[in-house]
């Protein structure tokens, strides 16, 4: 999933940065992961300020961004790729 991400990332020229949660992201995320035997899951988070509040703020480019990222990485899928961590 990461792999599909950064190739999106790359022909958008769009910077990535990871974020390392050593605990749970407090997402569905978490959930998906630990579904039965597992499902590849990748969290794309959206920069933000003051989550959770009436004034909650993000960049309309950074959700740009990301619309275009995601896009982009669905529109490239061919039904062929592995998400098998095993297998990069």
């Amino acid at each position: 999933m990461n792999r599909l991400l950064e190739d999106a990332a790359e022909r958008l020229k769009i910077n990535l940065q990871y974020e390392l949660t050593p605990r749970e992201t407090g997402t569905d995320a978490d959930r998906m992961r630990l579904t039965g035997t597992g499902v590849p899951v990748a969290l794309v988070s959206l920069p933000l300020r003051y989550m959770h509040s009436p004034v909650e703020t993000a960049s309309l480019a950074d959700i740009e961004a990301e619309i275009d990222l995601l896009t982009d990485m669905i529109a490239h899928l061919n039904g062929t790729e592995s998400v098998n961590p095993l297998d990069d």
